[in-house]
Order: structure tokens, then sequence, then C-alpha cells
């Protein structure tokens, strides 16, 4: 079982230099090997691998008089350049992304990945990193306890930059504890269904709305501002230097929020259930729509998947994915019939066949739950309980909602 923890690192002014000098040239050997593959491959039409065929020319491109500077960068994590390089061409064989783009000088995020050690001073936040070609250690500020050495073993360092100048360290343990097992036999209350939305970021089978913050639109007007300043700055100039890490950090301060409360919501659903029930979205074809591209990025549905998945695998529960044609908003929950238009502006439907009035995203995620339940059964899951039952725990929901809103209704009227 693998953890990671990330902590933040206060390098002083000749730490960022050294840190500085070893981004850039992680990143020339990575545009090299790239511009050298395709080069070789436009010319001679043969295929060369960045880790069998370039990785062995780093030793004799050091005593190169042109790459000199090389010699003064951690090797390890020039050989790991070349690494990733190999996988990003393995990725675009296997038609998972595109084609490798050459990395930037003032691009996203700045990384490599050197050997270390971490210490942390016994009972207090603060710590160190050991890393190589820099002299002093780099102060940390741990944020929670770290695996001792009985619990696990630290595995790799990633040191990163952020577009505003903070920089961090992604520490990967190897632990000895081995993954738990999901439970053998789950009752309908294990299992809830969560639907995603924009007016609502989730809704659940157990009649639970979280509100959508949308803390991108609230933040618009300020970014708005930050970057109208920013063009308006020389470039090249200090002022346009400070200006973009202005902007840089309009939108690193939207990024943890959302982070955040996905965090959050995420880590309660897991720890609440055994199983959660999401649906397979295709946001990519979702976003060609720019009608509602801003929103949809803005709630990260993805992001929000991606945390249930391995949050899921930490504790032992599972995420089962539903496919993205079942018809999740346009079946009744109670006798299956199925509304034959569906719009967006409808938000509540009575069935013509069994006369339920159904909220359209609280029946969602109903229809999702009892989806999720057939997909485990069907894969030799055991799961107590019936159709009739599930009907019973989204009444005892619908009337313990009620209660709790009219419980908030009278504290706010006192």
């Amino acid at each position: 079982m693998q953890k990671a923890i990330k902590i933040r690192l206060y390098p002083n002014a000749s730490q960022r230099d050294a840190l500085e000098a070893q981004f850039g040239a992680v990143r020339f050997v990575y545009n090299k090997s790239l511009a050298t593959i395709s080069h070789f491959y436009k010319y001679h039409k043969k295929n060369l691998s960045a880790y069998h065929d370039i990785k062995k020319l780093l030793p004799m491109a050091k005593n190169h008089s042109r790459y000199a500077f090389l010699k003064n960068a951690d090797a390890q994590s020039l050989q790991q350049s070349c690494i990733n390089l190999d996988k990003a061409f393995k990725s675009f064989f296997n038609k998972k992304s595109g084609y490798p783009n050459f990395k930037r000088k003032q691009g996203y995020q700045k990384s490599y990945h050197p050997n270390g050690t971490v210490c942390v001073a016994e009972g207090k936040r603060y710590g160190h990193v050991k890393i190589p070609r820099i002299k002093a250690p780099i102060k940390a500020v741990i944020h929670r306890n770290l695996p001792d050495s009985s619990e696990g073993k630290l595995s790799s360092i990633t040191l990163s930059k952020t577009p505003s100048g903070e920089y961090y360290a992604s520490l990967l343990y190897v632990m000895n504890e081995k993954l738990k097992e999901p439970k053998n036999t789950l009752s309908l209350s294990d299992i809830i269904g969560v639907d995603v939305g924009l007016n609502h970021l989730m809704i659940t089978s157990k009649n639970k709305k979280y509100a959508n913050p949308k803390y991108y639109v609230k933040s618009l007007k300020e970014l708005r501002k930050a970057q109208r300043k920013l063009s308006r700055c020389k470039k090249g100039s200090n002022n346009r230097h400070k200006a973009r890490i202005i902007v840089a950090k309009c939108h690193e301060k939207v990024k943890r929020k959302r982070e955040d409360l996905l965090h959050k919501i995420s880590t309660q659903l897991i720890h609440e259930n055994q199983v959660v029930v999401v649906e397979t979205l295709a946001v990519k074809n979702m976003l060609k729509n720019h009608k509602l591209a801003r929103g949809i990025s803005d709630a990260s549905w993805s992001r929000f998947i991606e945390m249930l998945e391995y949050k899921a695998r930490f504790y032992g529960k599972r995420v089962i994915k539903v496919s993205q044609w079942f018809p999740s908003t346009k079946l009744c929950h109670v006798c299956h019939y199925k509304h034959p238009n569906m719009t967006k502006d409808i938000r509540d439907w009575i069935c013509p066949d069994c006369n339920t009035h159904h909220d359209r995203d609280i029946n969602a995620g109903i229809n999702l739950q009892q989806q999720g339940v057939i997909d485990l059964r069907a894969g030799g899951q055991v799961v107590l309980g019936d159709k009739a039952e599930i009907v019973e725990l989204v009444s005892d929901a619908n009337e313990s909602s009620h209660s709790r809103n009219s419980d908030e209704a009278r504290s706010l009227a006192r």
C-alpha cells in the first residue's frame, strides 16, 4: 500500500537558485530528448526509446563542453526525466493522450524527482528535507505525522514549484500495512447513489444535497482586475512579474477552496458508506457546450470521482461507475416508468403510472443506488434487502430531512 503526503518547503535564496538550476536541467534533458526522437523519426523513419537509447547518452553529454552544466545537476533526476518522456510516448501510442509537448520555462508547474531524506523535530511541526546537490537542508512545515520506519519506507520525493512561487515536496511512502478488504455482506443502507450537478454539487440517494459554492465564478471580479493589470505591464519588467504572481495566487486560491470542499465531501461519503455509486461522465464532451463549460470546470466532477476512488481503495470500500447511457434522471425509481422528454428545465415531475412525486436529482441518486445493487449482485456480492426496503429508506430520509429543515426554521425564527 502506498501513501503520499505533501509538505510545504521554505528554501532560502541560494537554495532557490539551486532548485531553479535543477528544474532547468531536467527541462533541458526532456526537451532535448523529445527533439532528438522527433528528428530521428522524421528523417530516418526509426523510433528511438527515451528509456533504452537516450538515457545511455547522458554520461557522454556531460563530457561535452556544450552540456557541461549538466554535471552540476542530480544524475538520477536527469535519468528520471528520460523515464517520464518514455511514459509520455507509451501513453501516446496507447491512445491515452496526445503527442508529447515541449516543456516551457514559464510552464504551469516545475518539478523533478531527487533522492532525499526527511527529518522532523520531535513534537514539532517543523523539519527539513535533505536532497542531493544542495548542501544545507531545506526547511519544511510538516502538517501531519509522517510514517516511521516501522510503518513504512520513503520511496520517492517529488519537488515542485507552483506558478505563484511556492515550493512543495510530495513524499511517497510504501506502507507495511496491507490494503483493507471490502465487506463480504452488505445491506442496502451501506450503499449510496451520488448524482453530480451544477445547481447542487452532489445529490445523494439519502436525500442530502451539497451546495455548489461556485468558487471560480465568485472570484471572477478579482481575477479580471488582476489580469487587466497584468496585460498593461511591459513584458520582461519586474512589475509584470509581480502582476503575474498575483494572478497565479488568485487561481491557486480558487483551486485550494475547491480541493478542500471536495476532500471533505468525498471523505464523508467514504467513511459513512461501504459502496458509493456514481455515473460515468464524459466530461470532455460536456465541455464542448460553451454555455455549461465554465460551470462544469468549476464543479470539477472528475477530480471528485478520482478522490472517491483512491480513498475507497485505502479504506477498503468500493466505488461503482454506472454506464453514462443509464437514464438515471428519466426513470421512476418506484415503478421504472421512463419519462419520454426530460429536459433540463424540469426539476420536479410526477410519474403518470404510480403518481409518485420526484425531485429530479434525488430520484437520479436513488436510481444509481438501485443500479449499483444490481451490478453488485451480478458480480456475486451478497446484498441483503429488496426494492421495498430502498423505498422505505428513502421515505425515512425524507422525513428526517423535513424535520431537520423545520428545526432549522424554528431556530432562525427565535
